[in-house]
Order: C-alpha cells, then sequence, then structure tokens
C-alpha cells in the first residue's frame, strides 16, 4: 500500500486497515449481536498486538452496541429473525399441559426398568415446568444436584447449584451463573405446582439412580450437560412448532 509514492510502514498500515474494518462493520447489515461478537473478536486481536487508541474506539463503539441492545429489549420489538425463533407464551403453558399428560398416559415414572425413551419423556415435562412455571435461568439447570435439608447442610463448601427440599418447601440455589461474579449467590423458594413436580421427579431420581445426586440425566444416563439441555429444548419446540427456539428466546417469550 502506496501514500503519495512513499510506502507505508507495518503499524501506520495496520492502523489503516483495523480503522477501515472498524467502518465496515459499523455499515455491515448485520444484526446488533453479530456486530458486537465482531467487535468483540477485534478487542481480543489488540491484546496480542497492543494499540490503545485503536482499541479505545472499539471500546466505544461496542458501548454503543450495548445501549443499542438494552434499548430494543426494553423496547420489546422483535427483529425478524428473533420472530422466527418465537412463540407465544401461552403455546409453551399448552406444551406443557400436553407433556405432562404425555408423561401420565406413558406411565414411565412407574416403570421398574427405565428405558432412554423413558428418560425422554419424564425430562422434558420437568426440564419445560422449571422454564415456564418459574422465570427462566439460562442452561443453569443443568448442573443442579438435589438434597434434603440435613444433605445441604453438610456441604462445606456451597460452590454449585443445589436444589433442597425440605418441608415446607423446595428451594434453588445459584453459586454457578454467568454473572454470579457481580451477584454472587442467590435463592428462589419455588412455586407450590412446581415445587410439586421437583418432589416427584426427586423421588423417581433417588428411587431409580441412587447412586446419583444429579437432578437431571441425559440419554446415556450421565449427567445432564448445559449442551444436552439446551438441544433437549431446541429438538422439543422443533418437533411440536418446527421453530428451533433456545433458550434465550425462551426467557425473552417470558417477560414479553
Amino acid at each position: 500500500m502506496k501514500t503519495n509514492g512513499l510506502r507505508l510502514n507495518p503499524k501506520t498500515k495496520q492502523k489503516s486497515i483495523m480503522n477501515r474494518l472498524l467502518q465496515k462493520i459499523k455499515k455491515h447489515e448485520s444484526s446488533l449481536n453479530v456486530k458486537r461478537n465482531l467487535v468483540n473478536a477485534m478487542i481480543i486481536a489488540f491484546k496480542l498486538e497492543p494499540d490503545d487508541k485503536l482499541s479505545e474506539k472499539f471500546h466505544k463503539y461496542l458501548l454503543e452496541l450495548n445501549k443499542q441492545v438494552d434499548e430494543s429489549n426494553k423496547s420489546g420489538v422483535l427483529s425478524e429473525k428473533q420472530l422466527k425463533k418465537t412463540i407465544s407464551f401461552d403455546k409453551v403453558v399448552k406444551l406443557r399441559k400436553h407433556l405432562g399428560k404425555k408423561l401420565r398416559l406413558s406411565q414411565a415414572m412407574e416403570r421398574k426398568k427405565i428405558g432412554a425413551k423413558d428418560l425422554k419423556v419424564i425430562n422434558e415435562f420437568v426440564i419445560l415446568c422449571c422454564y415456564s412455571m418459574t422465570a427462566p435461568v439460562r442452561l443453569d439447570w443443568a448442573s443442579v444436584t438435589y438434597h434434603n435439608k440435613r444433605g445441604f447442610e453438610n456441604i462445606k463448601e456451597k460452590t454449585g447449584n443445589y436444589l433442597v427440599l425440605r418441608k415446607s418447601s423446595v428451594t434453588v440455589y445459584w453459586n454457578q451463573y454467568k454473572t454470579s461474579k457481580i451477584h454472587g449467590s442467590t435463592s428462589t423458594e419455588l412455586p407450590k405446582d412446581l415445587a410439586r413436580v421437583l418432589r416427584r421427579h426427586c423421588k423417581f431420581m433417588k428411587t431409580h439412580f441412587p447412586d446419583n445426586a444429579n437432578l437431571f440425566l441425559n440419554a446415556r444416563f450421565e449427567p445432564m450437560t448445559r449442551q444436552n439441555l439446551g438441544k433437549l429444548l431446541e429438538n422439543l419446540f422443533y418437533s411440536y412448532f418446527k421453530k428451533r427456539i433456545s433458550v434465550s428466546s425462551l426467557r425473552r417469550m417470558y417477560l414479553s
């Protein structure tokens, strides 16, 4: 690259390229989240090749994008892409009731020997209850373990996510979640209807998987991962509504 017949040195050339990239990102016809991801990638690149002045430009634009995302969320106006991944929350409630009926008819919880299909029917209903009968969290239910009052008190270092069953209440304690460094440990006493579902589920788990404390297991009877949980919900919604609805979309639908 030449300017007035002179060859630019590498640093000047790098600055020129970065400035052009920033302008291209600003003009790019993409969602705010895509733009944020692109800007974040550039900010990470500056850690390898530091340039305070250029990095400040990208940080400033990232703040602008964050502000636009917040305003968009507050307005409740969904983008075209978001509309393709959303349904009314009433439909989620109807699906939950349908899955409850499906579970009762299947008698999966009453079987002596549990297969992967039985566990799938149980998981779909109980997990959807967790995401529709109380404010939905991210994919944190995947890591929850269940305990009675005494068992919970015996845990010396409470660093995980726990479901605690007491005589008069069922409470979930969150220690591992995205913003835990900011908000610290939180707890929620669950609504009675959801508490009833989870008491029955924990009784089932203790009967059939006595050596396991995980609230949910995957199809291989292993502790459920966040990826397993996200996939289960997406596949569930796609099978009934032909829409791959993520947990993020589900949370947005609950609030709208």
